[in-house]
């Protein structure tokens, strides 16, 4: 098992705390296409470790599929919440869904490779990467050594750092805009790169 929680799933995931002083972590889940006694949701724990993984039973007629008598079924989308602690570190691979984190302190790695990513109200050292939508972050601290790297191949980044923030920024796109509030250049802690779309960057108000 992996040293972070890992989501790996068809569909949406939201983030929501269950309170600092609880290591447990909980599922729940709502299946939008496919039948929902055939989709499984696993949750497995070792110690503070978990993974969080969805899967569905094989179709009847699963030969005849495979050659080609007959069509593929649709691959079920699942929206999985996840209950975790305040300060849980985590990592999350997404196919197709939007990925939302929020009130979260402990260290975020999240990848959707056809969805939305949103963070609000974070902590920690955070990596997000949408390869085919708009990444939207909102960072409440951020403390010395503390690394931000945001990446988007095809869509818009909208990134709003603490008031306090005094550094500049990293950021780039090879097809669209770059905003700041901020001074823009490298070496810098914050790193935001986009191939196909707009950057915007500002400091959050008092």
């Amino acid at each position: 098992m992996s040293d972070r929680n890992v989501i790996e799933f068809n569909g949406a995931v939201r983030f929501e705390v269950i309170g600092s002083d609880q290591a447990g972590v909980t599922i729940a889940r709502t299946v939008r296409r496919g039948d929902a006694n055939e989709v499984k949701t696993t949750l497995e724990q070792e110690g503070a470790l978990c993974a969080v993984s969805v899967s569905f039973t094989p179709p009847a007629h699963l030969a005849a599929i495979r050659a080609g008598k007959l069509p593929p079924p649709q691959q079920p989308i699942v929206d999985v919440v996840v209950h975790v602690p305040i300060g849980a570190p985590l990592k999350i691979d997404d196919v197709n869904g939007t990925i939302s984190l929020e009130h979260l302190r402990g260290a975020i790695d999240a990848t959707s490779e056809n969805g939305e990513v949103r963070a609000s109200d974070v902590g920690a050292r955070l990596h997000l990467d949408a390869e085919n939508g708009p990444v939207q972050a909102a960072v409440t601290t951020l403390q010395s050594g503390v690394d931000i790297d945001i990446e988007s191949a095809d869509g818009s980044i909208r990134l709003a750092l603490p008031s306090a923030y005094r550094g500049s920024v990293d950021a780039s796109s090879a097809n669209g805009a770059v905003r700041s509030s901020l001074p823009v250049g490298a070496p810098s802690a914050v790193k935001v790169r986009a191939a196909n779309g707009a950057i915007s960057i500002v400091q959050q108000k008092t």
